[in-house]
């Protein structure tokens, strides 16, 4: 089974990382619905490949089950095996094991030495030393204290508080992350697009306990029979010839009260909750997939591992202050089928202001020059809404393009209004692919910043539209964390021989230019005031990016190097 090119980036982005860093544990992130089971099988089948034993672990049967359907479509039969007690099978011996994370955290012994160990999902690993995935790995690496970890994730910060790549957690850093807006462009994840609405809960009574709102009170607040119905009724007249719909509840009450009157205005529907039988969870499941049910209702469950790549509507009809839990809902609505041209996203909560468009969202890296410690923060784009026609705004905004409406100088955000019409993607610029026609490498050093960079301008062609004839980026080989990172991948793609790590100061770069292909045709997008490069289409030597021999190339010169010691 072919990769596609981000999946193939991906899996070749780690095996640059690990080349680069001896120790640590990186994270690969790719959106929901970006085929992460592809990207698992295919590292786990070139590490078996190479004698090395891999562990999956999964938190939920229905990635067990679907991880291990994609090995098995990659490696030769017999040579995977599976430890689920929810699934009826405890296999050991196997050259790749998947599991659940429930049946096997006390079973280091029984697995033996692994080389890899694989976690889906893993914004769920406890921060701390606590917890069943906390466990396994400390077993682990007593039996074998090489073992190396990798994470992958849609989301890179916690669904409570906090990134997952913070000093003292497991997670160092990421080693690649693919961008949705990129997958939405290439149509590889379907556009999600948003509708206003005149019925929300009143938020100005709840209050917010831990970095989230209270369960109770964002309930009572969401739980009104006249908002209920309101919002269905909205839900029923917006969701014409959209066939499948799922309903985000604020608790189980305002669940079964959303099926009630779903179920009088003759919407077929189930409710799936996190009590609910795992008999009657799996049929409820099966009816919606196959048509049966129309509408699927959700409380505190079904945010991630859930895969219906038919669902053309997503009603959030509850509040978060959580990043990552607004993303993995939205997520439920980015895969593609046959017939769908998008999903509608209404959002009743108002987290399309509070938490931004989800393509937005960053992290951002913060070093205290006092004691030398890295913050790490999550960042979106500010916006507010419109007061008259419900319009998503940058919050600096001094009006309204659409309506005409000015604002005075002090706009306050309205939490308690209506469903937001925010956006929940945002708008996105043209991308172009252009000739280099010279590549220029400097050193470049800003007075007020402590690090030099590696300054890289490449002379182009004209762009269409645009009479930009030059576009530059900046290489942080110097930094650490995430920028080192990036650094050190910028470096290995570009390196002619594949062999070797890449230069650690700006200094010991330009004097081994010589081992840097240079691109020949690269993509470039505007982003804000400025053009940035995207990626290479085409090096100075002929070749593309992505190319099937670099694939194995990379793989053979980690393994070299390594060892087969990951």
């Amino acid at each position: 089974m072919k990769l596609r090119d981000y999946q193939q980036e991906s899996v070749s982005a780690l095996w640059g990382w690990f080349r680069a860093n001896p120790t640590g544990a990186p994270l690969l992130v790719l959106p929901t619905g970006a085929g992460k089971s592809l990207v698992i099988a295919e590292i786990a089948r070139a590490v078996a490949a190479k004698g090395k034993r891999v562990l999956i672990v999964a938190h939920r049967k229905e990635l067990i089950s679907q991880n291990f359907e994609k090995l098995a479509s990659l490696m030769p039969f017999g040579s995977i095996g599976m430890y689920s007690a929810g699934l009826g099978k405890r296999d050991t011996d196997r050259a790749v094991i998947v599991a659940g994370i429930q049946s096997v955290y006390k079973k280091a012994k029984e697995l033996g030495e692994v080389a890899l160990v694989l976690i889906d999902e893993v914004h769920l690993v406890a921060p701390d030393g606590e917890g069943r995935y906390q466990t396994l790995i400390k077993e682990l690496r007593e039996i074998n204290p090489s073992i190396r970890f990798c994470g992958l994730t849609a989301t890179p910060y916690r669904l409570g508080s906090g990134v997952l790549t913070e000093s003292g957690n497991l997670w160092t850093d990421i080693a690649h992350e693919v961008k949705i807006k990129r997958l939405i462009s290439e149509g590889y994840l379907s556009p999600l697009v948003s509708k206003g609405s005149r019925h929300a809960a009143d938020l100005t009574t709840v209050t917010v306990r831990g970095g989230e709102y209270v369960a109770e009170q964002m309930e009572r607040a969401f739980n009104q029979l006249d908002i209920v119905e309101a919002a269905i009724e909205e839900i029923v007249r917006l969701g014409v010839g959209r066939k499948k719909w799922m309903i985000f509840a604020s608790g189980v009450g305002h669940a079964q009260n959303i099926a009630a009157v779903l179920t009088r205005v003759g919407i077929t529907n189930g409710v799936v909750i996190g009590d609910t039988p795992p008999l009657e969870r799996a049929a409820t499941l099966s009816a919606f997939k196959s048509g049966e049910l129309q509408a699927l209702i959700g409380c505190e469950v079904l945010t991630t591992g859930f895969d219906e790549p038919g669902i053309e509507l997503v009603a959030v009809m509850r509040a978060t202050k959580s990043t990552a839990l607004w993303v993995q809902i939205c997520g439920r609505g980015c895969r593609i089928a046959e017939g769908k041209k998008d999903c509608l996203i209404l959002d009743y909560g108002g987290n399309a202001v509070r938490l931004g468009p989800i393509d937005t969202i960053e992290l951002s890296y913060r070093k205290n020059p006092l004691d030398g410690e890295t913050t790490v923060a999550v960042n979106t784009m500010p916006v507010k809404e419109c007061p008259e026609c419900r319009a998503i705004l940058p919050l600096n905004a001094a009006g309204c393009d659409d309506c005409g409406t000015m604002f005075p100088n002090v706009f306050r955000i309205n939490h308690e209004a209506e469903a937001s019409t925010a956006p929940v993607i945002s708008a996105e610029q043209p991308k172009h692919i252009v000739d280099v026609v010279g590549v220029k490498y400097e050193r470049h050093k800003k007075p007020e910043k402590p690090l030099p960079t590696l300054r890289v301008d490449y002379a182009l062609s004209m762009i269409e539209d645009y009479p930009v004839r030059k576009i530059s980026e900046w290489v942080c080989l110097e930094h650490t964390n995430f920028a080192r990172e990036k650094a050190a991948k910028w470096w290995l793609q570009r390196s002619a021989t594949i062999m070797g790590q890449p230069p650690t100061t700006i200094d010991d770069a330009l004097s081994r230019l010589n081992e840097i292909r240079n691109p020949r045709k690269i993509e470039v997008q505007k982003d804000g005031k400025w053009w940035r490069v995207l990626r290479v289409v085409e090096w100075s030597d002929g070749s593309a990016g992505g190319e099937e021999q670099r694939k194995k190339e990379e793989e053979d010169a980690f393994f070299e190097e390594t060892g087969l010691n990951l």
